[in-house]
């Protein structure tokens, strides 16, 4: 019990860093790009990655599939269930061990608002210790969206049916764990 409590813990950390690593990264170009207040919209262009990667410390860079980034086989759902393999591309692992992936648009499902949802950009997709297992939705991998006027927030934001509970999906977890500082769901 004291190990998993550790465990939990560790993970709660590392979500809260790589939230703040995001929205500085984001904010930080967004100055570089001379962007207004609020205006993301550089962030449709398709060198943004190449911006993101500029500003994080990589260890490995992932630019044409997401394989060596994320694990190569199907990500879970937090139920268990296979869900989707992840092998897009603009993906790298920070010297920290996260891996960060970054898509254009792929907002729905992510307990966005219906503002929110119309004015995403994109998503990163994180996985806290690489490709590592278990790659589980909602334990070691968490979604994060951009929306235009608001910046990088978490997935399940704006969502309070959110399928972040024990026989969930696990996509909006992000939000609940910031919200809480805590896992209570395993």
């Amino acid at each position: 019990m004291v190990v998993q409590s550790t465990q939990r813990k560790e993970i709660v950390t590392k979500l809260k860093k790589s939230y703040s690593v995001l929205q500085q990264t984001v904010i930080k170009i967004a100055i570089k790009e001379g962007a207004g207040v609020g205006d993301y919209s550089f962030m449709e262009n398709d060198d943004f990655f190449d911006s993101f990667i500029d500003n994080i410390n990589v260890l490995k860079l992932c630019k044409t599939s997401a394989q060596g980034c994320f694990t190569s086989s199907y990500l879970k759902a937090l139920n268990g269930n296979n869900w989707a393999v992840y092998n897009r591309k603009n993906s790298l692992v920070s010297t920290d061990g996260i891996a960060y992936g970054w898509d254009k648009s792929y907002c729905s499902g992510k307990g966005l608002t219906t503002e929110d949802s119309q004015n995403c950009i994109g998503r990163f997709i994180i996985d806290l210790n690489g490709d590592k297992s278990p790659n589980r939705f909602g334990y070691d991998v968490f979604f994060f969206t951009v929306i235009n006027g608001k910046g990088v927030i978490p997935a399940g934001a704006g969502n309070n049916s959110s399928d972040c509970k024990k026989g969930g999906n696990g996509i909006t977890c992000a939000a609940k764990v910031l919200k809480e500082n805590a896992i209570t769901y395993l």
